[in-house]
């Protein structure tokens, strides 16, 4: 898949029973993911109008710190949510080029290895969850995102 999902901004595919390695190949397809945020006319809110008159509007349910509803999403609003399944392997290095990340929850599969210094581009994590089988020490440059709650 040469470029499957380049617009992508919001993936949940938590509670399956995904086997395997984390498909890092297609995360590099995700561009939308990559940018730097700072659209210079603002965030704008995902929909579409219809012939100038009406607009469709998304909404979704998001996990993150416990289940809520976004009723308007805006387009800076970027997740990745693979928990609950059965992935194994390492954290691809890649991840850390989701610049434009908000959160990020591979929780709750069969992950191991260390976690991958490159997760500090993340500068626009607000939401990380990871408890897997992780060993090694936690990235020094993690502390330096401002955005994380803990």
């Amino acid at each position: 898949m040469k470029n499957a999902f380049p617009m992508l901004h919001y993936i949940d595919l938590s509670s399956n029973a995904f086997t395997g390695q984390l498909p890092s190949e297609h995360f590099r397809t995700w561009k939308a993911m990559m940018k730097e945020e700072g659209d210079k006319y603002g965030p704008h809110y995902l929909g579409v109008k219809l012939d100038g008159y009406c607009e469709f509007r998304s909404s979704m349910d998001v996990k993150m710190k416990g289940d809520f509803q976004l009723a308007r999403i805006l387009d800076i609003f970027i997740s990745i949510n693979l928990s609950n399944n059965n992935f194994e392997g390492k954290i691809p290095d890649s991840i850390g080029e989701f610049k434009s990340l908000h959160v990020l929850d591979l929780s709750s599969n069969n992950l191991d290895g260390r976690i991958p210094s490159s997760m500090e581009n993340l500068q626009q994590l607000e939401s990380l969850a990871l408890s897997n089988k992780l060993s090694g020490e936690i990235p020094v440059g993690l502390a330096s995102l401002t955005f994380i709650s803990f």
